[in-house]
């Protein structure tokens, strides 16, 4: 059952029809304008007095707009927003461009959208921060810092600490504030968890307001505030923690659990309910009792921001100050069993419950409110505080000032609103009464009238005309960005000749450039020559994002029984070497015997695999097998391996398909036997302290490893995150002999696998549900 909030915001409409230029904003009344004329006069108009005008922007992370009284929600969850848009302006279709925190905060900050700036990780660990082509293009603090403003941001995010910053000081989200704070870094990953509510962030964000008022008075002040409550996990004080329990539990039909849940922790309550309940009981119990959680963390930094409009008041800032309201996404409170393929609590996918978010402005000197129901998006903010300040804009910036709209203008600024998910194919078109979603390769589009079908329970997508249809997808094929693979190869002495090839697994390249042959199947590029000093360039754009990637470069004149050159090292993946990168080595045999003293010994009795390792006392080794091609009955079975540690992951419906052992190195080798299905070929990627085995290091069935060539195997990048994280990162610099391979992105992104993370880091990404 879903637990709803009342209110709908209706408005005049057109009918459904095929023609999508009626379908897309036919008959909408676009401004709720009762009284605008007088209070436009008191909202719009200078300032009293003649000093610039401050500048508060308050992020709230992960906060739906339907669970605000002024958005409509039953519960009394947000008396002080309540109040505050009472004398605001309220847009009530306000959507984000992707369902994650850091591309959000990446686009309110540039007005760019994530396809232009390329950051789709929701957390940028392990290089997985994109300098595209937002690179050069200012942020609003360093907008406002060049105008003459004090500006100061407060972060709330348990990650983005001192210490994780000053790795990621590029970071748009970062630059242009002269001061920051953030929890402090020494804490553990859990206390830091435990200090994201709004009393410590009020703490840091009153502390801001002292520094500028003591120390820089007389600059105009911008302050960016981030608060954290809404996000997993729920914990919100005790004051507000059951204030909506017994609600949604009555709305669950489970009113009798109230005694049971509220003498109990929220992090103790799901255990509880797992281990008392029939699985027919728990899900409607673990739902009910999320929302409760949920709506009390919107209770709770409700009242911070009480707290901090009182403070500002005090300031002399309140009145005269612009003041903005939003999120950077909402999410997921339904019932999973009514949709496909998200997680409740969670801000997977790109229903409404994720993209509808609140934004409430306060002009300078406006006390009295409107409701504005056309569309606007969350690039618009930065246009919207430039106009409002009289700044010039950049013709990059690719949201509109929404100041029109508060000042009577009827039309709509946007035709259409686009918003991505930062960890899937799915990407979503908005019009003024329809909502298309292109959820993959592999699904079915959907269509919903986003204003009358909140909950989005009537899929129209059947029932809507073919012209309708196409023009709506079309204006998404316009929109998505193909991963593009760039290659950029230096010669390591004059005249070094090098051949380069790549396959794909499935589908074709649909754009190259470079001096290389396109086969006639489209699905393999080879290039061959002298490499000339100034380097050679390609750049690559397969259609399909999901297939393997298939690399091979060799040295010409180079022989299997001559040194190679030393690939891993040469080739860089981003900005990290291919030998410490998460690509899979193929490796082929020599003609020669194997090394006398090798790290890695593999070899094969029917079917059974024997690897033996000796090395260094104190390496952390390990070694991953996964089978080329996942399948029921393939799976690798340990039959003896004392000295590692293993795990089995099913991966792609394919049982125990891929299998992980390590281990740390000793005085004695290190030896597993492996039993594998018949027939099945199967993949080794080997490491010790974080690096690919040295291949002139490796007893190969009893040979050595021709070094003359190099092959690796991307397996489907957009779906290993630890790859494709590390490819958007452009190298910094050209290397002489280098070899660098880069991924420009968009449209899509990546989800993060803590493999290669820091493991308190880890521990940390999991707690938030970055990792699973």
């Amino acid at each position: 059952m879903r637990a709803k909030c009342g209110r709908r915001i209706e408005a005049k409409r057109g009918e459904l029809s095929a023609d999508p230029r009626r379908a897309r904003w036919g008959g909408l009344a676009l401004i709720c304008i009762a009284g605008l004329t007088s209070i436009f006069a008191a909202a719009c108009s200078p300032a009293p007095d003649e000093r610039p005008t401050p500048v508060i922007l308050i992020a709230i992370d992960t906060l739906r707009a339907d669970r605000l009284g002024l958005f409509g929600c039953e519960l009394d969850t947000s008396p002080e927003l309540d109040a505050f848009g009472a004398g605001a302006t309220v847009f009530e279709a306000h959507v984000t461009q992707v369902n994650s925190t850091f591309p959000s905060m990446t686009s309110i900050l540039t007005g760019v959208s994530p396809r232009t700036h390329g950051n789709y990780a929701a957390i940028p660990v392990e290089g997985m921060l994109a300098e595209g082509s937002s690179a050069d293009l200012p942020s609003l603090a360093e907008r406002l810092s060049a105008a003459g403003y004090h500006t100061t941001a407060v972060w709330s995010h348990p990650l983005w600490t001192g210490d994780f910053w000053r790795a990621r000081s590029r970071a748009a989200v970062r630059r242009g504030f002269q001061h920051e704070a953030s929890i402090p870094e020494h804490y553990s990953p859990a206390e830091r968890v435990a200090r994201d509510g709004f009393v410590e962030t009020n703490t840091r964000v009153f502390q801001a307001l002292e520094r500028w008022s003591q120390e820089d008075a007389d600059k105009p002040l911008m302050l960016w505030a981030h608060y954290f409550d809404p996000h997993t996990p729920y914990a919100p004080p005790a004051a507000e923690r059951d204030l909506f329990l017994q609600h949604h539990l009555d709305a669950a039909g489970r009113p009798g659990a109230y005694g049971d849940l509220v003498q109990r922790a929220p992090d103790q309550r799901t255990d509880w309910i797992r281990s008392r309940l029939d699985p027919r009981r728990r899900q409607d119990l673990k739902l009910a009792n999320g929302r409760a959680l949920y709506d009390a963390e919107v209770r709770a930094v409700d009242r911070g921001l009480g707290q901090l409009f009182a403070h500002l008041k005090q300031l002399d800032l309140y009145d005269r100050a612009l003041i903005a309201v939003f999120a950077d996404h909402g999410e997921n409170l339904e019932n999973p069993a009514h949709s496909a393929d998200w997680i409740a609590f969670s801000h997977e996918r790109l229903f409404e419950g994720v993209l509808r978010i609140p934004l409430i402005l306060k002009l300078p000197q406006q006390r009295e409110g409107r409701r504005i129901s056309a569309l606007s998006q969350n690039l618009d903010l930065v246009p919207t505080v430039l106009d409002v300040l009289g700044l010039d804009g950049d013709a990059r910036i690719e949201g509109r000032s929404l100041l029109p709209l508060v000042r009577g203008q009827r039309e709509p600024l946007h035709d259409f609103v686009f918003s991505e998910a930062s960890g899937f194919e799915e990407l979503s078109v908005r019009t003024e009464e329809l909502k298309y979603i292109e959820p993959g390769e592999d699904a079915d589009p959907l269509l919903f009238d986003w204003r009358r079908d909140l909950s989005e329970e009537t899929d129209l997508f059947e029932q809507a005309g073919d012209d309708l249809r196409d023009s709506l997808a079309a204006e998404l094929a316009a929109y998505r960005v193909n991963d593009r693979w760039r290659l950029r190869i230096d010669p390591s002495f004059p005249g070094e000749r090098i051949e380069f090839q790549l396959d794909l697994a499935q589908g074709t390249l649909v754009e190259v450039e470079g001096p290389g042959t396109l086969s006639n199947s489209e699905h393999s590029y080879h290039w061959s020559g002298e490499v000339p000093a100034a380097g050679v360039e390609f750049l690559l754009v397969p259609r399909l994002r999901e297939t393997q990637l298939n690399w091979r470069f060799a040295r010409l004149g180079a022989s299997a029984v001559q040194p190679g050159p030393n690939w891993p090292e040469r080739i860089h993946i981003g900005q990290r070497p291919l030998g410490r990168s998460t690509a899979i080595p193929v490796w082929h045999a020599s003609s020669l015997p194997a090394p006398a003293k090798p790290l890695l010994s593999v070899s094969a009795q029917e079917s059974q695999i024997q690897l033996l390792s000796s090395g260094p006392a104190g390496l952390a080794l390990r070694f991953e097998l996964r089978f080329e091609e996942p399948g029921y009955g393939r799976v690798f079975k340990v039959l003896d391996a004392p000295d590692f540690s293993s795990q089995l992951f099913e991966e792609h419906g394919g049982g125990g398909a891929r299998l992980r052992l390590s281990a740390e190195s000793g005085a004695d080798p290190s030896a597993a036997v492996l039993d594998v299905a018949p027939d099945a070929p199967w993949l080794l990627l080997a490491r010790a302290d974080g690096e690919w085995l040295p291949a002139q290091q490796i007893n190969w069935f009893g040979k050595a490893i021709d070094t003359s060539q190099q092959q690796f195997v991307f397996p489907f990048p957009r779906r290993d995150a630890r790859i494709t994280g590390a490819a958007l990162a452009a190298p910094r610099e050209r290397r002489s002999g280098g070899i660098d391979l880069w991924l420009e992105t968009g449209g899509g992104g990546v989800e993060i696998d803590g493999e290669l993370v820091d493991p308190a880091l880890a521990d940390e990404l999991r707690s938030l549900g970055y990792v699973k």
